[in-house]
């Protein structure tokens, strides 16, 4: 019975902590007046939106053009999103909250990877998904950049240590498992763009690596334009990076965006990017304009 109680107890606070951290990014709370559970519920039942209800609103306002992939897509975000309310990670969870709800400690969630052609709005869609996360413990990420900071903490990781504690750790301590670790203690959440593998010294470490991400729990969400098969297809040693492959797919459910439309080519309006604005031209014409615009020599 107290198990029981506890048990309630932890739910409630946190249902509450979650509603009220919604109701402030609606700005219906302010520091100066704090929420209350009626005013809480009432703000998430009145503000919450889906993702696939904003879609099709963007869509009647001719900002997007619908895709029935897309809305799958949305679909089965919209359930990883509903699953992420609560969670809790296996390997975050405290030791009083194991011995009070030990059966929660094996609830895990699958992932999603998307593959498709260049410009088909994958990347558009998880974006909007983890724009609607409300927790700071995510994170978004281009895949390269990811690997490129993997491998940097398993350098300052094997340079902290000793000569001695080096050979020892090669028996007892996993620099892998360490990195790994030190990544699910920031965040629950990956969410990556570009999922691609062209570097050996990423392949070769790639199985391990997420096996241990997702035996703490990890969620992750990629977009790339290979299937699970074809990734890195022709690689050297690509036999030791294989055993990657069933593993993302027991961890992620595989969606094939099958879209030969590169809608970036079908909105004339320039895009807002971090270097500028850029826009995307399939007229020969207004390319050979532009690049005498930019370079004074003419074509």
């Amino acid at each position: 019975m107290f198990r029981s109680v506890c048990r309630r107890t932890e739910l409630h606070r946190s249902l509450y902590s979650d509603l009220c951290r919604s109701v402030r990014a609606s700005n219906l709370c302010t520091p100066s007046a704090p929420c209350d559970r009626n005013r809480a519920l009432l703000g998430c039942q009145r503000f919450y939106t889906s993702l696939v209800q904003q879609y099709k609103e963007r869509v009647q306002k001719g900002e997007l053009f619908e895709d029935p992939r897309q809305v799958i897509m949305l679909h089965k975000l919209e359930t990883i999103r509903e699953q992420l309310d609560n969670y809790q990670p296996p390997g975050s969870r405290s030791f009083f909250s194991k011995l009070l709800s030990p059966k929660s400690s094996t609830r895990t969630i699958n992932g999603l990877y998307v593959h498709g052609g260049v410009g088909c709005g994958k990347t558009m869609i998880m974006d909007e998904f983890y724009h609607h996360i409300h927790s700071r413990a995510k994170l978004r990420t281009h895949f390269h950049d990811f690997m490129l900071d993997v491998h940097e903490r398993i350098h300052k990781y094997k340079s902290s240590l000793s000569p001695l504690q080096l050979r020892n750790s090669q028996q007892k301590t996993n620099p892998i498992r360490e990195v790994a670790n030190a990544i699910a203690s920031e965040t629950f959440l990956l969410c990556f763009d570009e999922f691609q593998v062209t570097d050996v010294a990423d392949a070769m470490i790639l199985k391990g690596l997420f096996e241990h991400l997702f035996d703490q729990g990890i969620v992750m969400i990629a977009t790339g334009n290979r299937p699970p098969d074809d990734l890195y297809k022709n690689g050297l040693q690509r036999s030791n990076f294989l055993p990657f492959i069933p593993l993302l797919k027991e961890h992620c459910e595989i969606l094939d965006m099958d879209s030969h439309v590169d809608y970036r080519l079908l909105d004339p309006k320039p895009l807002d990017l971090p270097g500028g604005k850029a826009a995307f031209l399939h007229d020969d014409q207004k390319i050979d304009e532009l690049f005498e615009h930019l370079t004074g020599v003419k074509v």
